[in-house]
C-alpha cells in the first residue's frame, strides 16, 4: 500500500504545523512581553501597605471536565486595606486555591496604584507576574517546538 501510514505526517503538514508553532509562539511572546511592561511600569508607582483578608470567594472551577459528576471548585482571598487618605476598598485576589490556605483576619502585603487604589494586587510573585510569566513560557515552547519541526 503506497503513501503514509496512519499518524505519520506528510511533509508539508509539517511545515503548516511549524509555521503555525512559530506564528502562535510570536503571538504569545509579544502579549507577554506587553503585559510585563504593563507590570514593570505599574510596579514603579505602586504604594505597599497591608491589607486584611476578611474571607474567600469560591468560584466552580470551569477548566474541570464537564462529563464528570463532581464539581470543583477554587478559593480567592478577598482582601480590605486603606490607602494612604485612609479610605477602605476591598478587592479579590488574582490567585486561586483549590481550599482556602489561611483563616480570615491574616494580613498580606498590597500593591496599589495610588491614582486608582481600586487596581490592587496581592504582593506576591504569582498574583503580579503569574499571567505575563506563563504567556512568555507557553510562547517560548511554542516558538522552540514549531523551530524544531523546521
Amino acid at each position: 500500500m503506497a503513501g503514509a501510514n496512519v499518524g505519520e505526517m506528510t511533509e508539508e503538514g509539517a511545515t503548516m504545523l511549524a509555521y503555525y508553532l512559530i506564528g502562535v509562539g510570536l503571538t504569545m511572546l509579544a502579549v507577554a512581553a506587553a503585559q510585563l511592561l504593563q507590570r514593570l511600569k505599574l510596579k514603579r508607582r505602586m504604594c505597599v501597605t497591608n491589607g486584611r483578608i476578611i474571607g474567600w470567594r469560591q468560584r466552580r472551577d470551569l477548566l474541570v471536565d464537564r462529563r464528570r459528576s463532581n464539581t470543583f471548585y477554587n478559593y480567592s482571598k478577598i482582601i480590605e486595606f486603606e490607602d494612604a487618605g485612609g479610605r477602605g476598598f476591598v478587592f479579590d485576589s488574582n490567585v486561586g486555591y483549590p481550599l482556602p490556605k489561611c483563616p480570615a483576619g491574616n494580613v498580606v502585603r498590597i500593591l496599589y496604584d495610588p491614582s486608582n487604589p481600586a487596581v490592587a494586587y496581592e504582593d506576591s510573585g504569582v498574583a503580579f507576574w503569574g499571567f505575563a510569566s506563563g504567556l512568555l513560557l507557553l510562547g517560548i515552547l511554542s516558538l522552540i517546538s514549531g523551530l524544531s519541526l523546521t
